[in-house]
């Protein structure tokens, strides 16, 4: 779940790419400019070592300021797909997407792309991870649930809900859901909201 607050180009939503060090990852989605007042999604997909973040896939929806959207992309074999509110939305592939992803795994951010410091500006909530694609009816019942809802059986890799921080030692962190350990690190000034989706 996505919450913009101050609509703009470049704000990261989620990203496993570190875009300067090694791991650097797979993927990292933010916004887009698409007009000069109008902002969608872009999904970038590190198709080598080289990649500089050219191959991406832009999704036709466009966020308001200050509304709550579940949204979900899929990847399977280099076919993306976007849902917007339990819904696939149309979107546009610039370049080659891979049809297998870059074999090195990054180290999952949420709210910033690592070494371009693109931070989100807004709320963030409910951010799972799998390791095999999600089906459409799938996507569609994790939206209609309305409040965020159990996800578990459709075995998530990591599941942060954010309903609480830890703080041990002078470091924060927030609890993966999914079971498997995945303690995320809470940094940059993040905190907690009591609004939710």
């Amino acid at each position: 779940w996505i919450n913009l607050t101050t609509a703009a180009d470049a704000k990261c939503i989620v990203s496993d790419w570190n875009y300067n060090t090694s791991p650097f990852g797979h993927f990292s989605l933010r916004t887009i400019d698409t007009s000069g007042t109008n902002y969608a999604l872009i999904l970038y997909i590190k198709k080598d070592l080289s990649d500089a973040g050219s191959n991406a896939v832009k999704t036709s929806a466009i966020l308001a300021e200050n509304t709550w959207y579940n949204a979900v992309f899929t990847y399977n074999s280099g076919t993306v797909t976007f849902y917007i509110n339990g819904s696939p939305v149309s979107s546009t592939v610039i370049n080659t997407i891979a049809s297998n992803l870059f074999n090195q795994d990054g180290i999952l951010t949420i709210g910033n792309w690592p070494g371009v410091s693109q931070y989100w500006d807004g709320k963030i909530d409910e951010v799972a991870m799998f390791n095999s694609e999600l089906s459409a009816p799938q996507v569609a019942s994790i939206y209609n649930n309305g409040a965020p809802g159990n996800i578990l059986p459709l075995n998530p890799v990591s599941w942060h809900r954010f309903e609480s921080l830890t703080t041990n030692g002078g470091v924060v962190t927030t609890a993966d859901d999914s079971g498997n350990g995945l303690t995320g690190t809470v940094e940059n000034g993040a905190s907690l909201s009591t609004e939710v989706p």
